[in-house]
C-alpha cells in the first residue's frame, strides 16, 4: 500500500502541523535545497510523511530516492570499497530529492558518518 497524506490521520498525531505538512507537499522546500527533518518518537508517521512526500514528489515529475540511512551507509561503504563511489555519488546528485529515514536507529562507523555527510552537506550547496 502506498503511504500517501490521504492515508495519513493526523487527529492521531496532534503534534503534527497539518498546515506545515500540506505546504510542504507543493515542494518548494526541493527548489529551494532545503532540508526537512521529520523527528519524533517510534510509531509516530515519521516514514509515512516522508513516504508521502516522496510520493507527491514524484507525482511532480521529480526524481526521487528512498534510503534508510543504514541502507545508504553500507551502500557508500560498498561503492567505495569497489572503487565506483564517484559515480554513485553523482547518482545522487541528481536526485531532486533524497529521503533519508531511520537516523539515528542503528550506529554506523567513523568512515560510514564521514560519507553519510558528505552526501547530506552536498545536497544543500550548489545549484539543482
Amino acid at each position: 500500500m502506498v503511504k500517501t497524506l490521504d492515508t495519513f490521520v493526523f487527529a492521531s498525531q496532534p503534534s503534527v502541523n497539518e498546515a506545515l505538512v500540506r505546504e510542504l507537499l507543493r515542494g518548494q522546500y526541493i527548489v529551494d535545497r532545503e532540508n526537512v527533518l521529520i523527528v519524533g518518537n517510534s510509531g509516530t508517521g515519521k516514514t509515512h510523511l516522508a513516504t508521502a512526500l516522496a510520493f507527491a514528489a514524484c507525482a511532480q515529475g521529480r526524481k526521487v530516492r528512498f534510503f534508510t540511512v543504514t541502507q545508504l551507509v553500507r551502500l557508500l561503504l560498498e561503492t567505495r570499497e569497489e572503487r565506483s563511489l564517484q559515480r554513485l555519488m553523482s547518482q545522487l546528485e541528481r536526485q531532486h530529492l533524497l529521503i533519508l529515514d531511520e537516523l539515528g536507529y542503528v550506529p554506523f562507523t567513523k568512515a560510514g558518518a564521514e560519507l553519510l555527510f558528505e552526501v547530506v552537506s552536498g545536497r544543500t550547496s550548489g545549484s539543482a
